[in-house]
């Protein structure tokens, strides 16, 4: 809380933004409609700050976005988006209540994702090899279909074992330039601003 206001902290992703952007974004969404408000102000105008903005229309809310940069000049903008929710948590590190929600989170994002393959937002299907035959999965294996094992070193490179798998490709520029289109024709409001303090924050209507 910050004075009379809810605020949801959305960085579940770490590291993995693009990858589980759609996830982190449905959970922290959750959290939002468990304070029954019906308007909310969403920090960052990258991936993270669309989606979760996108969400929160979809369930009827009004949404502002507040950002001091936009597509093109977000990071996300120059993300390596390659779908595959590589995370930098320390392995090891996490506890049961964090590996369930990372798990639920790279679901809900893969699924999302095969819903807006195609030119307009530059998201496509693509071929990707792991030599050693050491791969571990982010986010679980049935998440990257097309599983195959190759022991042809002569073919891959002077790699005796190699795993094939199908992961999506996310273009940046198109996606996120797509997805502000979407914001907006749902009535989304866009504010460019920096924020100084924790206290401006709290003065947001």
């Amino acid at each position: 809380r910050l004075n009379e206001k809810s605020v949801i902290h959305n960085y579940g992703h770490g590291g993995g933004g693009v990858s589980l952007s759609w996830g982190t974004a449905k959970l922290a969404v959750d959290l939002a409609m468990q304070t029954q408000a019906t308007s909310f102000a969403v920090l960052g105008c990258g991936v993270i700050g669309l989606s979760t903005a996108i969400l929160l229309q979809r369930r009827g809310n009004e949404v502002t976005i507040y950002a001091k940069d936009l597509p093109p000049e977000t990071t996300s903008n120059i993300a390596g988006a390659q779908w595959s929710p590589v995370s930098v948590f320390e392995k090891g590190k996490g506890g049961d209540a964090f590996m369930n929600q990372f798990q639920l989170a790279s679901k809900i994002s893969h699924r999302m994702f095969q819903d807006l393959v195609g030119t307009e937002y530059g998201v496509s299907w693509m071929k990707n090899y792991f030599f050693n035959g050491q791969f571990d999965f982010p986010g679980g294996q049935e998440l990257y279909p097309g599983y195959k094992e190759h022991h042809d070193a002569k073919t891959y490179f002077g790699y005796p074992d190699v795993i094939e798998v199908s992961t999506m490709m996310i273009e940046p520029a198109i996606y996120l330039h797509a997805l502000l289109e979407d914001f907006y024709l749902a009535g989304g409001k866009l504010k460019v601003r920096n924020f100084e303090s924790i206290q401006a924050i709290t003065q947001l209507p």
